[in-house]
């Protein structure tokens, strides 16, 4: 307009509301809301560009317009959306989860990024303030900050939109996005009654590259093993009920397995889930399945419980399955698939099993291992196992224990490390009829083959050990026997069994503060140790190599 032009738009303020004004950046839109009605007009024309009149009656808070001011994002009550103002078309649309709402939502002045303030009450009635960012070309989510209970009054970003200032009743604080893509200022009191009581808290699983991890207690967390960040969390998922995590081969999505939901595949980058199985892949078993790491097949016991059935998760789909027990699988326990996916081990005991009525009773327990591809049963081998009614102490932790049984099988289908309920002792069984059982304490962790290299080696507690040094040192044990006998053959990093001490080839190398000693549970790979402590935070070691003194040595 030139000096001294008045342009009069025509307008209606709505009852007693608020009028909001909000220019564009180059002056040539004027956006203004009125109670749940907000219009843009193009100010030299006159012309209304927009007319969101009583948008599902739910429009909320203000408009922003984007740096170049070409969109424009209207916050709604469970979500935003952008729009084009060129071409007066909608590109995008964030809806929130149940019982949320957004209240403010700002461009960054590159146009790149958008925050949201959004509100709502978690399981326990309580306030919530979260904020969110979001990449407008891919309509990802960036970051988040679960902030809690403190109302939020405002947010602005800096002008390289790296950093985020966030306006509270009583201080103004700034968060750099460029070291963290989540925070939770939440506390325990705070925490839903799922997380008290969940079974999830033993929950960890690697990607195939080892770069990422999923944790599940309150929510199932995605996190960056080279930085410690958490890159993503899923929050809509009942943790209480699921049972196994696995990351896809490219560890783009995730697969979630609950009692209740059954079978759901995730979209890590966008929190999105992008399949849902069929209920028939054993949906409300706990221990009759099993997953290939690095995705490609999902093995469970039929509804029927007479036969196994296998799911090929790259094609979606079901592929032959022929597995079947004379006897049934009734009393079936556990299942394995091998890293490679070329084989599975099931493991089956007596009824007695189930209800014991001494202290201990000596239980049979048959292991079957099949060829995946033709279904063919390769061998098998029966163990006397103890089990153990009431607590057991272990000589090495000197805790009770009463855990769960776990199971793994080599690559060439040749091996099965099967770890007893007690947690203090672990089985090697081999194709040749062999029959080895490890004096180990299992308490914090589930002994493994070392999936950074072949079968020769497994990894424990205390470090990575050679499979033939483990046989021959069980052989020689005498008497009650422990783990520490084994300290002499670990190689590489492990923690002390103590706790206190990360290790190098069984010497204490790095003391650990009490904050950081794994009071819960345990996960490694070669390079990288998980420790989960009674909070059930995950504190995240990674090493590159080994440490400067062995280089001296």
């Amino acid at each position: 307009m030139s000096d001294g032009t008045k342009l009069q738009l025509p307008f209606t303020v709505v009852g007693q509301s608020m009028t909001r004004l909000m220019w564009s950046n180059d002056s040539n839109f004027l956006a203004v809301t009125t109670g749940y009605t907000t219009f843009i007009w193009e100010v030299p024309s006159g012309k209304e560009k927009l007319g969101l009149v009583n948008h599902d009656g739910n429009m909320r808070g203000i408009p922003s317009f984007s740096g170049d001011s070409k969109l424009i994002v209207f916050p709604i009550e469970e979500g935003f959306e952008v729009w084009n103002l060129d071409t007066e078309e909608k590109i995008l649309n964030v809806s929130t989860e149940p019982s949320w709402e957004v209240e403010l939502v700002e461009f960054s002045k590159d146009s790149r990024l958008i925050a949201e303030i959004r509100y709502g009450k978690d399981s326990n009635d309580s306030s919530q303030h979260n904020i969110l960012t979001w990449e407008v070309a891919t309509g990802m989510k960036q970051h988040e900050l679960r902030i809690g209970k403190e109302s939020i009054a405002g947010i602005k970003w800096s002008d390289d939109g790296q950093t985020l200032a966030v306006a509270f009743s009583d201080n103004i604080e700034l968060y750099d996005l460029t070291e963290h893509n989540y925070w939770d200022f939440n506390d325990d009191t705070d925490k839903p009654s799922s997380y008290k009581i969940g079974r999830a808290t033993k929950l960890v699983a690697f990607s195939p590259d080892f770069n990422l991890l999923a944790t599940a207690h309150r929510y199932v967390a995605i996190w960056d093993t080279r930085t410690g960040n958490i890159v993503q969390a899923f929050d809509k998922a009942n943790t209480h009920h699921i049972v196994k995590l696995q990351f896809s081969q490219d560890a783009k999505s995730i697969y979630m397995y609950s009692e209740i939901d059954g079978l759901q595949k995730w979209d890590i980058a966008s929190d999105s889930l992008i399949h849902t199985f069929p209920t028939s892949l054993a949906k409300g078993r706990m221990n009759g399945i099993a997953f290939s790491f690095g995705e490609n097949f999902f093995a469970s016991e039929s509804e029927a419980g007479d036969e196994m059935l296998l799911w090929n998760l790259n094609k979606a789909e079901e592929v032959s399955h022929s597995m079947t027990y004379e006897e049934g699988l009734e009393n079936m326990h556990l299942l394995a698939l091998s890293k490679n996916a070329k084989y599975l081990v099931s493991a089956e005991y007596l009824a007695s099993a189930k209800h014991i009525h001494y202290v201990s009773e000596s239980t049979t327990y048959s292991f079957t291992i099949w060829d995946v591809e033709t279904n063919e049963k390769l061998w098998a081998i029966n163990a006397d196992i103890e089990l153990y009614k009431g607590i057991i102490l272990c000589v090495t932790c000197s805790s009770p224990s009463d855990g769960q049984e776990s199971i793994v099988i080599s690559n060439d289908g040749n091996t099965v490390l099967f770890t007893e309920r007690a947690r203090h002792g672990t089985w090697l069984l081999t194709r040749g009829g062999e029959k080895t059982r490890l004096r180990i304490c299992c308490r914090y962790f589930d002994p493994s083959f070392d999936m950074e290299s072949s079968d020769t080696h497994i990894l424990l507690q205390l470090g990575r050990v050679a499979l033939d040094n483990l046989i021959a040192q069980a052989k020689n044990l005498t008497g009650p026997g422990s783990s520490h006998d084994y300290q002499s053959i670990v190689e590489g990093y492990g923690v002390s069994l103590d706790r206190s001490w990360i290790t190098w080839n069984g010497i204490k190398v790095l003391w650990l503060p009490p904050d950081y000693r794994v009071t819960r549970w345990m996960a490694r790979s070669r390079y990288c140790i998980v420790m989960i402590d009674s909070g059930d935070n995950p504190c995240i070691l990674r090493f590159s190599g080994p440490p400067p003194f062995a280089a001296l040595s």
